[in-house]
């Protein structure tokens, strides 16, 4: 078989794959917050919004058309794994790699489970990266393809904004140096108009995730507390935790040092390579992952999705085509260690698929569908139901019951979309259940996040003897338990008055 052949096929048992794996994972509050802001907000409301959540706007527009249209939850996944899809197509056919390689690549974690089937603003990062590795070699040519391509990037996530810093940064040296020997008449549009529109745009972007401190919930509630760290210190634990506590790394019965080994030899390894063959992709990929290691000290930590960046953007930077200096024959002989580097790191996430595939097929990854299918069939839409905590945990209920009066527990109001972290009642007595009450004879609810229940002490005895105006009856509880950390399993309390 051709190689374009055993490419085709990968592509394609990729796609099935990753659609097989997608139709057993139920979406959590992150995933199902976004949904919610691109279907209730119109565009502008959405660019205001993102200094509430600390992200640029892009995936939420991709969304809005679908969303906004009444297009049921279920495409949300649809739709990151259709973009993830086609940029792992790219990335296979233009990736300057051996083949093996990329098929272990593609296996990877990230690139089977995390990108394609979780649907967040990180799945647009395969279609980025092969985008962008496309059109590397004809950047020249077409500068404000490519120019789009690095804002593209820049967009998905602030993560991101580092190597598409220096992709920029080189790219308009570039423009600059192979159009030198140019009149300036000729060239003066291809020099300036494509950087001015990276910096113009990049700007922009940060100017709408300008954070609303003591108002989001993704920055401290003060200045003093976001710049009051200690910033080497964490930037060092950050670097020392990577490889041992995240999510690469090797759980086939080694001890942590030895698997840290490995992951430090693999990616010094594809460093040696670049260094080699690509000198240029070096400080891309450093300046890229010193402005991750920034964000995981200042904003966000080095989780999940995040995790596995320092690892994409080696298999990014590996894939391009080497310096012109590079000589063919040194080029052929350094490819099968970058392959090796890639297949080392690749097979270290392995066991991260198999924990993540297995749980997400035997146990809910979330169970706010369950508690929203029995609220949809068992509660009637007037009636009221105060949601606790007061955060995105509960709130994002709404995804899926638009038309249900889900109230906010300090505000004691509709919400509709979740804006900021608000307070709850130290205590729940006769007193807190009037003031949800409304002064009304009728019946209303209670959903708690479980960890409420302890909050609250409520037990057998608080609900037989604790309130004296009101009949607390519990009437659901979510089970299985979820498997995924955010812990998002509920019960639903049917609250009459008596008084």
């Amino acid at each position: 078989m051709d190689r374009k052949k055993i490419l085709w096929l990968l592509g394609i048992v990729y796609a099935v794959l990753t659609l097989a794996i997608l139709f057993h994972h139920e979406p959590w509050e992150d995933e199902l917050h976004a949904w919610t802001l691109a279907r209730e907000l119109g565009f502008f409301q959405i660019i205001y919004w993102m200094r509430y959540d600390g992200h640029f706007a892009l995936w939420h527009f991709i969304l809005r058309p679908f969303a906004a249209a009444g297009a049921p939850v279920f495409a949300l996944n649809l739709i990151a794994w259709g973009l993830c899809t086609a940029g792992i197509c790219l990335f296979i056919r233009y990736a300057k790699l051996p083949l093996w390689s990329k098929i272990f690549f593609v296996l990877s974690c990230p690139i089977l489970y995390y990108f394609p089937v979780v649907a967040r603003p990180y799945a647009l990062l395969p279609l980025a990266l092969g985008w962008l590795t496309a059109l590397y070699p004809v950047r020249l040519k077409h500068p404000f393809g490519y120019s789009f391509a690095i804002l593209f990037l820049l967009y998905i996530h602030s993560y991101m904004a580092g190597l598409a810093g220096m992709l920029g940064l080189f790219f308009t040296w570039d423009l600059m140096y192979h159009t030198r020997n140019i009149p300036w008449k000729l060239r003066w549009k291809k020099i300036l108009i494509p950087p001015f529109l990276m910096v113009l745009f990049a700007l922009g972007a940060f100017l709408m995730v300008l954070p609303a401190v003591g108002e989001s919930s993704v920055v401290p509630r003060t200045f003093q507390e976001f710049f009051g760290k200690e910033i080497f210190r964490e930037m060092g634990n950050v670097i020392c935790e990577l490889p041992l506590k995240r999510q690469i790394t090797l759980n086939w019965g080694m001890n942590p040092a030895l698997s840290g080994l490995f992951y430090w030899a693999a990616l010094l390894g594809g460093l040696a390579v670049l260094w080699k063959t690509r000198r240029r992709m070096v400080w891309i990929w450093l300046g890229g992952n010193l402005w991750m290691i920034l964000m995981a000290v200042l904003v966000y930590p080095m989780l999940m999705h995040r995790g596995y960046m320092p690892f994409l953007l080696l298999v990014f930077c590996l894939s391009q085509i080497p310096d012109r200096k590079t000589g063919k024959e040194l080029n052929r002989k350094m490819m099968p260690l970058a392959g090796i580097c890639i297949s080392i790191l690749s097979l270290m996430t392995f066991p991260d698929s198999w924990i993540m595939v297995r749980n997400d097929i035997k146990y809910p990854f979330s169970n706010q569908e369950k508690m929203a299918a029995y609220i949809e069939q068992k509660v009637p839409r007037n009636a009221r139901i105060i949601t606790f905590p007061a955060d995105i945990i509960s709130s994002t209920l709404t995804a899926y019951l638009p038309d249900h009066q889900l109230i906010h527990p300090q505000t004691n109001q509709r919400y509709r979309v979740y804006k900021r972290k608000g307070q709850i009642p130290a205590m729940l007595n006769d007193a807190v259940l009037h003031y949800y009450a409304q002064g009304s004879k009728q019946e209303f609810y209670l959903m708690f996040h479980v960890e409420m229940l302890r909050f609250y002490q409520i037990t057998q005895q608080k609900l037989a003897r604790g309130f004296h105006d009101f009949k607390v009856i519990p009437v659901y509880m979510t089970e299985p338990v979820s498997f995924f950390p955010a812990q998002e399993d509920y019960c639903l309390f049917k609250i009459i008055p008596l008084k």
